[in-house]
Formats: structure tokens, C-alpha cells, sequence
């Protein structure tokens, strides 16, 4: 009797320790039971990320897939689309001071403007007002890979405005995220501003060589006989693409821009402009290329190319997404280019090294590349296109 008593006994010891330890787990679970939750609730939005990333992975690779062409689309041939995207156009990033006119000119071409409307800021969409582009033109057909490329039938009646050191520093990339966003807003479509380099790769390489030595100037890659000991000042992105005419170095080490590449980020209005140490030598980069020579040498691309481009009508030109200096007795000039209705492939002068400041605006003219999507037969010997969803 007694052996069995003192059995009952351990048993009941044991079941009390573990009763004990039971209640310090329930307690210890109590007092941590926010964190839990917490760690619960990091969990779920984790697990929504890794589906929206799995859908948009699933998206990407369908947009590998290629656009469906219809046989007979030709280079020329129209197609239908209304692309719908926003772009906010801030004045910090385009120029260096807000204009009135950016509103009441530019972009709202002649609706009425509320009169408390902020000028410094101005969000633009693609579908209300004069950037919409209804009528494309196939530019390029690569059915090995199912790309098309398109160009607007016209450029857009909007103009856009750039100037100053900040029109220099951020203009090419101003020009492209807002094509970007603006028209290449869907999977599988992707929009960029036109630039020279894309233009001269339309014409066969030995063709383009003898364009660009029939244009260029004598003065290209030169520096002045002297250097600008007085006039010296620079926008800041001038540090990268010729780091070696501020002098003193600025020991700068990483890629030269080319005058159609872009930063990665918009350079702020704070650290928009530089003056140079001991002295500003800079190198001569601008190419004037003739609209009559590069239409001979386009051939069937100059007139998708120059579309709605009229001889000597200035209300026709557009910007393309490319920078270049010229060298003056004087002054250094910085300048953005565009195609103009005189005629040429032109520079605009936002900013010269004395500090002077000038303000330009141009339309838009969008190169749009499909990559997935369908182009289908329309009316009246057209053709229409809907992205992929």
C-alpha cells in the first residue's frame, strides 16, 4: 500500500510541474501576444507583395510573347490608338523660376485657366488635354522578334518648355520619363522621347558617315584657342559629361555622358549651376544636320520622321532628347536641340557661361517600341492597337 501511495504521490508532483510549466508558456504567450499579432500581420502583407510580384512577373514574361502583327502592316501604315498616361511637369526640374505661361500657353492651349492656378507645378495627362496622340505611324516592323515601332502622325499641338541650367541638366530625362509615362503606361509598350542618335540609326552606317561629314562643323571636338577665365560658369551635369574642361578637376571618375544619355536621377534646383576655379575649357559638340540632307538620306523614313514639319513654319518643331555646347569668343552656350520648321536639326540655348538664362518650348514627338499587345485591321485601310492587360 504504501509503494503504491508513494507512486500517486510522484504522479501528482509531475502533473503539477507540468501544470506549472503550461501556465508559464500561457502567460509568456499572454504577454507577447501583440507581438504575434504584429509578426502575423508582417506576414500577410509579405505574402501579398510575393503574389503581386508573382502577377507582375507572370505579365513580364507574357509580354515576351511578342505583338501579334497582321501580315500585310507595312512601314507607313496608320495605326489607331489612344495611349492614357500622367506626368507631373514641376519647374524646379525644367527651368529655374515659375512662369505664368507655362499654363496659359503651353499646355492648355487656349482653355480658360482658373485664376488661382499654381504655374509652378502642373500635372498633364495624355487624355485631356493637347498631348493626346490618337494616330501613330509604323516606323519599324521586326517580325523575328513581334516588335513594332510607332511614331505620332503628327507631333502634339502642347508645347513644353524647358531653360535655363536646370532645362540643360534634366532635359533629356524630363523629355523621356514624360514620354514614358505618358505613352508608354501598359506592359509590354515602351515610349522614350526621339533623340539624333535614333534618327542617324535609320540610315545605313556608311550612308550616315557621309550625312554627319557633309554637316559638321570644323570647329567639332575642338576646344577655343583660349580658355574662359571670366565667363565660367556650368550647369552641374556639365561636370559629367566633360569633366575634364572645369579646371580645376574634379576628379570625377565615373561615366561621361554622351548629349543623349540621361542621369538616372533629376539634378535639384539647389545645385543646378557651378562656377568653374582657375578657368572653363569646354569642347565644341553641336551637330546642325540639315533637314533637306537628312531627308535624303532617310528615304522612306523622312516623312514619318518629319511628319507634320512644314518649311519655315516655327510652330512646328519638336524637341529631340539630345545636349550640346558651342563655343563663342565669349561664352560657352548649353543648349537642348530640336527639329525645327526652318529646315534643320537645331540647338536652343538654355544657358550660357556668363549666367544667362533662356526659356524655349517645343511638342513632344514620342518613338513608342510594342512588345506584346495586338494590332488588328480597321476601317478606311487603317489598323488599331490594344496593349495587353
Amino acid at each position: 500500500m504504501n509503494k503504491e501511495k508513494g507512486i500517486t504521490l510522484i504522479a501528482l508532483i509531475i502533473t503539477v510541474i507540468v501544470l506549472l510549466i503550461l501556465a508559464g508558456a500561457a502567460i509568456t504567450i499572454g504577454l507577447n501576444e501583440n507581438d504575434i499579432f504584429a509578426k502575423a500581420n508582417t506576414a500577410k502583407v509579405e505574402w501579398n507583395k510575393s503574389i503581386e510580384q508573382e502577377e507582375l512577373d507572370i505579365k513580364e514574361a507574357l509580354s515576351y510573347i511578342g505583338t501579334k502583327i497582321p501580315n500585310d502592316l507595312n512601314i507607313g501604315d496608320t495605326v489607331n490608338w489612344t495611349p492614357s498616361g500622367h506626368y507631373t511637369w514641376d519647374y524646379n526640374y525644367y527651368c529655374e523660376a515659375a512662369h505664368e505661361n507655362l499654363s496659359t500657353k503651353m499646355l492648355y492651349s487656349g482653355e480658360e485657366v482658373p485664376s488661382d492656378a499654381e504655374y509652378s507645378t502642373l500635372n498633364v495627362t495624355s487624355d485631356n488635354m493637347d498631348l493626346t496622340i490618337s494616330s501613330w505611324k509604323v516606323l519599324k516592323i521586326d517580325k523575328d522578334n513581334n516588335t513594332v515601332v510607332l511614331v505620332p502622325s503628327v507631333p502634339t499641338r502642347a508645347k513644353i518648355m524647358l531653360g535655363g541650367a536646370q532645362g540643360y541638366n534634366n532635359g533629356v530625362k524630363l523629355l523621356n520619363d514624360a514620354c514614358s509615362s505618358l505613352y508608354g503606361n501598359y506592359m509590354g509598350v515602351k515610349a522614350k522621347s526621339i533623340n539624333l542618335e535614333y534618327i542617324l540609326s535609320l540610315i545605313p552606317e556608311e550612308k550616315r558617315q557621309e550625312l554627319i561629314s557633309k554637316n559638321i562643323e570644323s570647329s567639332f571636338g575642338m576646344k577655343n584657342t583660349e580658355p574662359y577665365t571670366t565667363n565660367k560658369m556650368y550647369p552641374a551635369i556639365f561636370e559629367e559629361e566633360q569633366p575634364d574642361s572645369i579646371n580645376p578637376s574634379t576628379g570625377y571618375s565615373g561615366k561621361i555622358l554622351k548629349s543623349g544619355d540621361s542621369r538616372d536621377s533629376l539634378i535639384e534646383i539647389s545645385n543646378s549651376k557651378k562656377t568653374a576655379g582657375a578657368s572653363l575649357d569646354p569642347i565644341f559638340t553641336n551637330i546642325a544636320l540639315r533637314l533637306s540632307d537628312m531627308v535624303d538620306y532617310l528615304d522612306d523614313y523622312s516623312d514619318l520622321i518629319f511628319s507634320g514639319i512644314q518649311s519655315e513654319n516655327q510652330d512646328t518643331r519638336y524637341w529631340i532628347a539630345n545636349r550640346s555646347t558651342l563655343l563663342k569668343d565669349d561664352v560657352c552656350v548649353y543648349a537642348v536641340n530640336l527639329i525645327s520648321g526652318y529646315g534643320t536639326q537645331i540647338y536652343l540655348p538654355t544657358f550660357k557661361s556668363d549666367g544667362s538664362a533662356m526659356m524655349y518650348e517645343a511638342s513632344l514627338f514620342p518613338i513608342v517600341e510594342l512588345t506584346s499587345g495586338t494590332i488588328k485591321e480597321g476601317e478606311g485601310g487603317t489598323y488599331t492597337y490594344e496593349p495587353f492587360k
